[in-house]
Parts: structure tokens; sequence; C-alpha cells
């Protein structure tokens, strides 16, 4: 037998080389062909209630729904608008929905005392920097110890502006006739008509009115420090929602605050078309909202809260600490 030349062996060697290239191509086509016949893999479907569509703070979700940024979490996300209260609870509380945000948490302590499964996971606003309650221009009422005997609005039982009337009319020493009257637009058509005397009003909400000098400002909820270190309203989830799409849930909520605040131009052009106001207005509404009261996720003063709660007969008494264990249930930021 002739040895093998130094020509045969190369040609051996690229030979070689050819079938291992083929064979490379081969596979990758076969993992291609393989990738379009199998389904990708699915996002976590997530059903979310918005309380009062059209506010800045309640924007958080419906922006990060639009925008993507739960779906980079791989959540699949729906959504739904409320009145706020004990509406947004109720879709929480039947697992219509499996998260609600922007829910007043005295309505949310009460809930769980009646024995709802709901956890909050996350606070939604610290304090009330942005309510205020507004009269017609032509009303006697200049401020809120002028409320006694008058109808005054608020949303919803348990909602957060039914905590701040509550707690004004504590403070002030005056007995109105308190309103639910549901959205800001029912209750604006109210005090317009004459059927209530004080609106209550969440930025960009009524601000026309004031401009124009069609309505007054006579109650703000910053009159009420006692309020503004205390988480106010909370978003809430069901007890049986994995913590772990809760904690994509927050993840993808604050990288959606962040944008928010970031990028003031951009967001400010988006909540205009979002809340139908023009948007000079839109520009105006973040600063109701100082960036910190939204962006604090652990809750404040809890024990006011339930405090609260008792005191306006939500519950009969101070939660346990393994109810308070059972309701917040706030995971870990990462």
């Amino acid at each position: 037998m002739r040895p093998a030349t130094r020509d045969s062996e190369m040609q051996g060697a690229s030979t070689m080389k050819t079938n291992l290239r083929n064979a490379a191509v081969a596979a990758a086509a076969a993992a291609l062909a393989l990738a379009a016949v199998l389904p990708a893999s699915a996002a976590d479907k997530l059903k979310i209630a918005i309380s009062q569509k059209g506010l800045w703070d309640t924007s958080t979700a419906y922006f990060a729904a639009e925008r993507g940024f739960f779906k980079a979490e791989g959540l699949d996300v729906s959504y739904l608008f409320t009145g706020g209260g004990t509406e947004t609870l109720q879709t929480v509380m039947t697992k219509s929905t499996d998260i609600a945000t922007g829910t007043g948490i005295l309505g949310v302590i009460g809930a769980y005392g009646k024995g709802a499964k709901l956890s909050i996971i996350r606070s939604e606003i610290l304090g009330a920097p942005e309510a205020f309650w507004i009269v017609k221009a032509d009303s006697k009422i200049k401020s809120a110890k002028d409320f006694d005997g008058k109808q005054v609005a608020f949303s919803r039982p348990g909602s957060t502006t039914h905590l701040i009337v509550l707690t004004m009319a504590k403070k002030f020493g005056v007995k109105p006739t308190l309103v639910s009257t549901g959205a800001i637009s029912a209750s604006r058509i109210q005090l317009m008509s004459g059927q209530i005397d004080v609106s209550y009003s969440i930025p960009p909400f009524n601000i026309d009115l004031v401009k124009s000098g069609a309505a007054r400002v006579a109650f703000r909820a910053t009159e009420l420090p006692e309020l503004q270190q205390q988480t106010i309203r909370v978003n809430v989830a069901h007890q049986d929602l994995s913590p772990e799409i809760v904690t994509r849930f927050n993840r993808a909520y604050e990288k959606t605050l962040a944008w928010m605040y970031d990028k003031p131009e951009e967001s400010a052009a988006a909540y205009a078309a979002y809340a139908k106001v023009p948007v000079d207005i839109a520009r105006e509404v973040p600063a109701y909202y100082p960036r910190a009261t939204l962006e604090k996720r652990e809750l404040v003063g809890l024990d006011r809260n339930v405090a609260d709660a008792i005191t306006a007969k939500f519950i009969k008494a101070p939660l346990t600490a393994k109810q308070e264990a059972e309701l917040v249930r706030i995971p870990a930021a990462n």
C-alpha cells in the first residue's frame, strides 16, 4: 500500500470540513423548522381593574399595559376601569380581575375584615396631595369650616375621598351631609346643577372650572397634614395570585412610574391623549403628585389606617399580627 501523499491528506481534511459544515447547516435548518411548528412560550395572563380613568396616579397600570412594560415582564394584561372604592374592590373579590390599582386602603381593610381574600401588594400613593373640593363661583361657602350641614361629595364608601372628608369633618368640627356621587364627572354634574354643595376633584378634572372662574377651591386635602404621612391608596391582589407574578407586576409598574417622571414631555403627550385634556393641563398634573409619594412601595401608618377603619365602623377591632401578615404581602424589590 502506498503511503498517503500530502495532497491526499489535504483533500481528506477539506472533505471533512465540508461534511461538518453541511451537518451544521442541516442542524440549524432543523432547529428553525422545529421552532416554526412549536408555540412560543406563553405570557401569563393577568386582569387588572384601574380605578377612576383619567387620573395621573392610576394611569400607571394603563401605561404599563399600553407601552409594553408588562409585556417585557412576560405578562399578558387586560384591564377595565371602575369608579373607585368598593366598585374596584368587588372586581378582585369576585375574581373578575386579579389585581386592582388605586383603591382606598380604608375599604381594603374593611373588606378584608369581612372575609375578603385580598392582599395589599404595594402602596399606590402616600398621603393625598392631589385631592381638592370645589364649590360654584357664587357659593357662600369659603372653606371647610362652612361645610356644616352642606352636601359634600366623595366617590365611594371606603375610598380615599371618603377618608379625607371623614378626617376633615372631625378636624374642623363640622357635620356635613356626605354624598357618594361615584365618578368625578358625576360629582361635577351634580355640583353645577345644584344637587350638591361641594364636589370632590382630582386633577386633571375640574381644573378647567377653576381656571374659567365657574368654580372655586374651598378645601384641599393638604390642609390635613395628619394624612400626608399615611398610605391612602393601595394596589391589591386576590390571595390566590402567584407571588412570582405579583413581583413581575410590581417591577413593570415601577419601571412605568420612572418613565412617567423621567420623560415629562413624552408622558405628558401620552397622558393628554389618555385623559382627553389639553397638553398644557397634562403638563401641570404631575406637580400635584410628588414623585416620592408614588414611588413609595411599603405602607406607612398602617396602625392609623386601622384606627380610621374602626372609627368609620369598617371593622370592629384592631387586626392581629397574623391578620396583618396575611393582609399585607408586599414582595421585596428586585
